[in-house]
């Protein structure tokens, strides 16, 4: 059970290491005139919801890892308290998680 939580985190920093490869992948420069501005400035917002909808998946799968991870950990105390003499091999509980903020979209009228 704690390597199912293990591989839940780890799915999340996987998500979380192509996040940077999406943002750089949002950038686009629409031009300067009254129409690129206008599709740039809702691109760029819809550009920002997907990264923040990308970060909270992180979290989520963090979030959920940690808390399998500590359900492991839970029933091996539990175990180890119910074996007469004690029971060897208690696994730790699992140290918070990172939380991930949302990266800024690239803007879309070029730096600044």
């Amino acid at each position: 059970m704690y390597a199912a939580g293990s591989a839940v985190v780890a799915a999340g920093d996987g998500l979380a290491a192509s996040l940077a490869i999406l943002t750089a992948g949002l950038s686009a420069h629409t031009g300067v005139d009254r129409a690129g501005e206008v599709f740039g400035l809702g691109y760029q917002d819809t550009a920002e919801s997907l990264l923040k909808a990308a970060a909270a998946a992180v979290n989520a799968c963090r979030k959920c890892g940690a808390i399998i991870q500590q359900g492991a950990a839970n029933y091996s105390n539990v175990d180890a308290a119910s074996t007469l003499g004690g029971g060897g091999g208690v696994l730790q509980s699992p140290s918070p998680p990172a939380e991930l903020a949302a990266p800024k979209a690239p803007g879309t009228m070029g730096p600044g």
